[in-house]
């Protein structure tokens, strides 16, 4: 063969390896790909996010919309969920930009504001898919592995309350994005020849850090990883508060507020209650085992994972020496840290427990796996240990995507129920006449009224601001009234509701209530009469939802025996109980 064919051979064989790479690589577009498309999927099954949430979604929507008006120092800080804020209130303003024009930007907001939150939730999806995406093509650059590389692209899907989430606004949706990072980021540091950790590692993992924190304080954990995995005292001392540093400028409307912040967090380790609430007694011991008993049963195969890596990890620190293994000694550091977090959020969890508190935990699976499969690389490095490492991943991407169809499809179809069950209220109310007096009786997290939401959102607007969207949506929304049955309060916008005859109000009401049931109804009227004996009223049923049990009543006012004759009373009212609105 001459040296001209050889080469030709050999420029051949080359180009083919790089189209065989070429193909893999389209292989890291499957997870995010899917999720994306399963993320739209759920918006347009849950339509109006008011429909179906307004906690904690509204509660963005407010801080959203004062950060967007150039108000930092927002009223909501808890979690901080700073990272979501900002991306709301840029939502909100790219949105505007493409609308801008009838009324200002305060008043188009308050006006479709499910259309601006739900393009907050598009964008979230997007954000995820993006970040999986570019996790999948660094974790192949370090690595070469497709399969490594799209093991990490599943971290978002492990939580088992994903798809309940997906379609919403809330921190967790993005919790993701923090331990995506670490986990590139500890991978290439396993797979560098350089162990020692630069400036610019201990500025990488301080960022992802304080990142993470500003998210929601369920990913304190993070704080292990510089910790364990930074070498020195000084340098751990030094990362940990650049993580500080970070987390007080990105969430910067905690930071003006500080003083409260800090009492918010003391309250919720001192008291063993949700949100700060219970005994003061951090913990009531029994309540936690029960509560990690139930995790376990929620994620057992997770829990198996976990185990696994305790004992290699034990095992390992145990036969192998730091100045002879220094790359099997930083990778056990890394387990290490793992488990301390894993720890830390179950104990979190055991707290104070609900499903999504446990999530953070369950997204270090694809860390475990990789720090498990280089430590059989390690110790049994040979051609077909390989081949059944890269199978055995190729069985867990298999179960992980299987297991999403049963879920997705019990939880969509569970969501369209909910959903086409508020829209036939919404839809009976839509014969309403325009002006009338809408009294909204609920405390649901959902309501066929955006009006309900809205009502919501003004609650947690910072005082100084609650003057101005009063304002704004008294105009907007005139002659609307929510009656709140847990603590039996009227809110208003605009000018209170008279319903003396001697106010001449004539304007038709209208009374929603969650579910039709006598007492709810005496109790709304009670509160919107003021208990006064001289009222008497007339309910008419319009509509009752056969699903739901949400009711709709046109209510008449009259004073007791006008011209010496008796009025109709409650009891003694005429009613009717149809499925469909009536005519008046």
């Amino acid at each position: 063969m001459s040296v001209k064919g050889f080469y030709m051979d050999f420029h051949h064989i080359k180009k083919m390896v790089r189209l065989v790479a070429g193909q893999k690589r389209l292989l890291l577009l499957f997870f995010p790909l899917f999720y994306l498309l399963t993320g739209f999927y759920f918006r347009l099954i849950l339509e109006d996010p008011s429909l179906r949430s307004v906690d904690p979604d509204y509660v963005y929507f407010c801080t959203g919309l004062n950060m967007a008006e150039g108000h930092l120092k927002v009223a909501h800080i808890d979690h901080p969920g700073t990272p979501l804020q900002y991306l709301t209130a840029a939502v909100f303003r790219i949105v505007w930009w493409f609308r801008g024009e009838g009324a200002g930007f305060t008043d188009d907001v308050l006006s479709h504001p499910d259309l601006y939150l739900a393009m907050v939730n598009l964008v979230l999806s997007l954000l995820l898919a993006a970040g999986m995406l570019g996790a999948g093509r660094a974790v192949f650059r370090k690595t070469g592995s497709v399969t490594t590389a799209m093991v990490v692209q599943t971290i978002p899907l492990l939580p088992f309350i994903l798809w309940e989430i997906i379609g919403r606004i809330s921190p967790e949706q993005i919790l993701a994005l923090p331990i995506i990072a670490l986990s590139v980021f500890l991978i290439g540091k396993s797979r560098s020849s350089k162990q020692e950790y630069t400036t610019a590692d201990m500025l990488v993992l301080a960022l992802i850090t304080g990142f993470g924190l500003s998210i929601k304080l369920t990913l304190l954990p993070l704080m292990f990883f510089p910790l364990m995995v930074v070498p020195g005292w000084k340098k751990k001392a030094v990362t940990l508060l650049l993580s500080l540093l970070f987390f007080l400028v990105i969430a910067l409307p905690a930071t003006l507020q500080i003083e409260r912040f800090w009492h918010w967090i003391r309250d919720l380790f001192l008291f063993s209650g949700q949100y700060g609430s219970g005994e003061k007694n951090v913990v009531d011991l029994a309540q936690m085992a029960g509560n990690i008993r139930q995790i376990v049963r929620l994620e057992p195969h997770f829990t198996i994972l976990t185990g696994i890596l305790a004992v290699v990890t034990l095992i390992s620190l145990a036969t192998s020496r730091r100045k002879k293994h220094p790359v099997s000694f930083s990778r056990n550091l890394m387990a290490m840290a793992v488990l301390l977090a894993i720890t830390l959020h179950a104990l979190m969890a055991g707290k104070q427990y609900a499903p999504r508190y446990i999530m953070p935990a369950m997204m270090y699976g694809p860390l475990i796996i990789f720090l498990l499969c280089e430590t059989v690389r390690e110790c049994l490095p040979s051609r077909i240990v390989e081949g059944a490492l890269s199978l055995l991943l190729s069985v867990f991407l298999i179960w992980t995507a299987s297991r999403q169809i049963p879920v997705i499809r019990y939880t969509s179809e569970a969501f369209l129920t909910q959903i086409e069950a508020r829209k036939m209220t919404r839809e009976a109310a839509a014969a309403f006449e325009p002006g009338s007096i809408r009294i909204i009786a609920s405390a649901d997290y959902g309501s066929p009224f955006p009006e309900y939401a809205l009502h919501f959102f003004t609650a947690w607007a910072p005082n100084s601001l609650k003057p101005h969207y009063a304002e704004r949506l008294g105009t907007l929304y005139p002659g609307t009234i929510h009656f709140n049955p847990l603590n039996s309060q009227l809110v208003y916008w605009g000018k209170a509701f008279d319903t003396t005859a001697e106010s001449g109000d004539i304007r038709p009401v209208y009374l929603f209530l969650e579910k039709n049931q006598e007492e709810l109804f005496a109790k709304t009227l009670g509160a919107v009469m003021e208990n006064k004996d001289s009222i008497k009223v007339l309910k008419e049923l319009l509509f009752e939802n056969p699903v739901n049990g949400e009711a709709l009543y046109r209510v008449h006012f009259f004073p007791e025996n006008p011209s010496g004759t008796e009025s109709a009373s409650p009891e003694t009212s005429s009613t009717s109980s149809s499925s469909t609105p009536r005519g008046e």
